[in-house]
């Protein structure tokens, strides 16, 4: 078990966590240098006291394997999803407090009662056309309090079977962001601003606010407030 640090990773080294194997992280992690600490395979199983990660920039990627929990995982810097190849939330929440950045083709997997929060103050920003996908046990469920966006990726970012709830912003700025799992809005925003969103089943508007030019594929119940173009702009809000 490794209980906290500080890394220093000089340009071109790598800090594997795990090493392909399982290894054990409870306590604060913070990190410096141009290098890279990585988690490319095997399990990072966060200990019941939990463990914060605040490194910054492009330092700390998540490129393959495993987080598990019993303990939660904090990211209060920049948590880089990158890479393709499968990433696996298994029975762990996730609260990040920093911005999580998700590029490249590898999809999410998440299940067991994974759960990730977007704080109030985080940024997810999604930066591709991969999913997240629910692989077995209880399904996952993603919190959005914060900020939540795709901001590139002319295709489908897309949430199956993973239950969408969000009461911050959300933001479909290219391509199409598709709720496969439900979408249910208590408060906050959902704006389209050069991108669309879809659902499979409806999406739902109990309270806050649906905004701007674009297409939503999906039955709309709603409750909130509509405003095609945006507050105080003319645009058209077609849903389909």
């Amino acid at each position: 078990t490794t209980t906290g640090g500080n890394f220093t990773v000089a340009d071109g080294a790598v800090l594997d966590l795990t090493g392909g194997s399982t290894r054990t992280y409870v306590g604060n992690y913070t990190g410096t240098g141009a290098g890279t600490v990585r988690l490319g395979s095997g399990t990072l199983r966060v200990g019941a006291g939990g463990a914060t990660f605040n490194f910054g920039g492009n330092l700390f990627q998540w490129n393959g394997g495993t987080l598990t929990g019993p303990g939660a995982l904090t990211n209060t810097g920049t948590l880089n999803v990158s890479g393709d190849a499968l990433k696996t939330l298994n029975s762990l929440t996730l609260n990040n407090a920093g911005t999580v950045a998700w590029t490249g083709g590898g999809s999410l997997n998440g299940g067991n009662g994974a759960i990730f929060n977007n704080l109030a103050g985080g940024l997810f920003d999604a930066q591709n056309d991969a999913s997240f996908a629910w692989f077995g046990g209880v399904p996952p469920v993603f919190d959005n309090a914060g900020l939540f966006r795709k901001s590139a990726g002319a295709g489908t970012t897309t949430f199956s079977n993973v239950t969408f709830t969000n009461s911050g912003t959300v933001e479909s700025q290219a391509g199409v962001l598709n709720f496969a799992g439900g979408y249910t809005q208590s408060a906050g925003a959902t704006n389209l601003s050069g991108g669309n969103i879809a659902a499979t089943g409806t999406l739902n508007i109990q309270g806050g606010s649906l905004s701007g030019a674009g297409a939503i594929t999906a039955n709309v119940a709603n409750a909130g407030q509509v405003n095609p173009g945006g507050v105080g702009a003319a645009g058209v809000l077609t849903i389909a």
